[in-house]
């Protein structure tokens, strides 16, 4: 699995040429596990460049465009001698201070991180009493569904050797509402679970401000054709002040909880491709809840690259309610620039994997069908995309709960430009979420269309419009405009600007209580943002 959240220890110079430019990387072993062997090492190694007046177009080698299954397995093999990563002990400690001006309190907090590998192919590192204030924010969503958003993790430490603790290719994607996992990191140090009275006011943000942690500590490693990985963590227990219905101050106390991660997985890539078989479990442990999930995951690649099958059985017990699901990814790929996909779902109405995992509902059977198909051979054209999308999700008790068909194409034009479509349509069906569990709402079919065309966005000025016809659930006409513009003078300074529209005649919002209510809503959202690089290392940013 490719994780690009990760930023590791390594650096990079650029140097402009009379004749072109170089760019050198240094990447330190120690960063990377490598297996214990004597000799030679031979590793495989991928370069690849994206070309920007090419709209980001790879150039690599060795050459393996997005068209065909293989990644690591085609990578080019190289000898090296004399490599032996050293065992090293590496920490980070920390001192930070937080004065908060409003209750006129005052906070401290003295940590550190440890890194030590004890042998070349494996790694322990701990987080004594983190501080991850420094964090970048979340974006802000403004959420009027029934289903919980999925934010990534930021943490460097939870995102550093996570790879291993990846299932399924669901568990970063997942389609429509987010990955389905086992192990959602953004849990650890989440809210308190606080028990407040009825006759108990706080303040909301109080009670949803995320928890501290005692500790982390993550040690994963390889040994032959074994991969293996565990995570502990442990909160602090939080407190937060309410205050009655007759104004007497109280304060609410929450224990913190504590969590850990198993995993083992077994590879064999003896006779070309891959056949894998894993397992993994997480248990939470609280006074309130003990919650554990396993998963027991299976793999296989074809040695000729056309073939690629993941399963997934998972079983949860949260309390003593018990719940079980089957994921199942089907890819076929009889040419290059060809793939069908077929994706399996059933999950049963009483599955938790959300306690330290992420799962957007339960109670589904499905049956998802998709094609790609890519062509760089059309005339007049650099390329031409084409995608088909079948979506077909019920629920347990049989009643269709997501049906839609989508088609997708895109056309990349000899001059850079581009220009794509798409047309949707949705089947009756029925939403047993919008309620909160006080019934179902019927939704009759609908259609819409997608229209979209952006000039090369490697020319000093491009520009980008497109408009969205679609309709509400409750049938009446929903549209959405687009327009921009990109100017970049040098590669110094941009300037972008946007302005979206959206009308809808329907609007239709949950009130509680099952009573709903139908909006009319008009939205303009400008936007504008302006960077300037002082130099490699430093940018400036204006965003309105």
């Amino acid at each position: 699995v490719l994780n690009i959240q990760w930023d590791g220890p390594w650096l990079a110079r650029t140097q402009p040429l009379e004749n072109g430019w170089s760019a050198e990387y240094y990447i330190p072993w120690s960063m990377m596990a490598l297996p214990q062997v004597e000799g030679e090492r031979k590793l495989g190694l991928y370069f690849e460049r994206q070309v920007g007046h090419l709209q980001g177009e790879t150039w690599s080698n060795p050459p393996l465009p997005r068209t065909v299954n293989e990644y690591l397995s085609a990578f080019e093999m190289y000898q090296l001698s004399d490599i032996e990563p050293r065992r090293q002990l590496t920490y980070y400690p920390f001192v930070s201070g937080v004065h908060d001006g409003i209750k006129g309190t005052s906070e401290y907090k003295v940590g550190t991180e440890l890194y030590w590998r004890p042998t070349s192919n494996s790694l322990l590192s701990a987080s004594l009493n983190p501080d991850f204030g420094s964090l970048q924010a979340d974006d802000v969503v403004v959420n009027l569904t029934a289903f919980e958003v999925f934010f990534p993790e930021r943490r460097v430490f939870f995102l550093e050797g996570q790879d291993v603790f990846n299932t399924s290719p669901r568990s970063t994607g997942g389609g429509p509402g987010g990955p389905i996992s086992l192990l959602n990191t953004r849990r650890i140090g989440s809210a308190a679970i606080y028990d407040i009275p009825d006759d108990v006011s706080v303040v909301a943000t109080d009670r949803s401000r995320p928890s501290e942690l005692l500790g982390a500590a993550k040690f994963t490693g390889q040994n032959g054709n074994w991969r293996y990985g565990t995570l502990l963590a442990s909160e602090n227990d939080s407190q937060i002040t309410g205050t009655r219905d007759d104004g007497t101050p109280i304060t609410i106390d929450a224990q913190g909880r504590d969590f850990s991660v198993a995993r083992l997985l077994y590879e064999d890539t003896s006779a070309g491709g891959r056949r894998a078989i894993g397992w993994m479990g997480t248990n939470l442990s609280h006074p309130d809840i003990d919650a554990t999930t396993q998963a027991l995951d299976m793999h296989y690649f074809s040695a000729d690259s056309k073939l690629l099958i993941d399963t997934q059985i998972m079983h949860s017990d949260v309390n003593g309610v018990t719940g079980s699901g089957f994921l199942g990814d089907f890819s076929y790929r009889p040419r290059r620039g060809l793939q069908h996909g077929l994706r399996a779902t059933y999950i049963d109405d009483t599955l938790d994997l959300n306690e330290l995992g992420f799962l957007t509902r339960n109670d589904q059977m499905n049956l998802d069908y998709n094609m790609f198909n890519v062509e760089s051979d059309v005339e007049g054209l650099r390329q031409r995309t084409t995608s088909v999308f079948v979506t077909n999700q019920w629920n347990t008790d049989g009643e269709p709960v997501r049906i839609g068909l989508f088609l997708n194409r895109g056309y990349n034009l000899l001059n850079n430009d581009t220009v794509d479509f798409s047309v949707r349509y949705f089947p009756p069906r029925i939403d047993d979420r919008l309620g909160r569990g006080t019934g179902d709402f019927k939704m009759n079919g609908r259609a819409g269309l997608n229209l979209g065309y952006e000039t090369n966005p490697a020319e000093p000025l491009a520009l980008r419009v497109g408009v969205n016809l679609g309709q509400d659930q409750l049938g009446p006409a929903t549209t959405q405009m687009t327009g921009g513009a990109t100017w970049r003078p040098n590669d110094r300074f941009s300037a972008d600007i946007r302005l979206d529209y959206t009308d809808r005649e329907a609007l239709l919002v949950h009130q509680g209580d099952g009573a709903y209510t139908s909006f009319e809503s008009h939205q303009w959202s400008p936007r504008l943002e302006m960077n300037y690089f002082l130099s490699a290392w430093q940018q400036l940013r204006f965003t309105m």
